[in-house]
């Protein structure tokens, strides 16, 4: 799924997890915000999640290193005191 720098705004739904075939999930450089669901690392075959430049908050999950799949994942992170 290729939604690059589209303008898109809201959340990423938890639903998506339910993508099997999903492979490639580019959404960065958006205005997407809440927290990167963690359904998304129930799809085994995912191999790159880019979802920089954004306004995500919150933790990833633990689960998405779990993925043998998974070769490429990107968000911003926020250093907090």
């Amino acid at each position: 799924l290729f939604a690059r720098d589209n303008g898109l705004s809201g959340t990423i739904p938890s639903e998506m997890g339910k993508l099997t075939n999903l492979v490639h999930l580019f959404v960065y450089s958006n205005l997407l915000n809440g927290t990167i669901p963690s359904e998304l690392a129930l799809i085994e075959n995912i191999n790159k999640i880019q979802a920089h430049w954004n306004d995500f908050t919150g933790t990833v999950s633990e689960d998405f290193c779990e993925l043998e799949e998974l070769q490429d994942f990107s968000a911003d992170c926020e250093q907090t005191d």
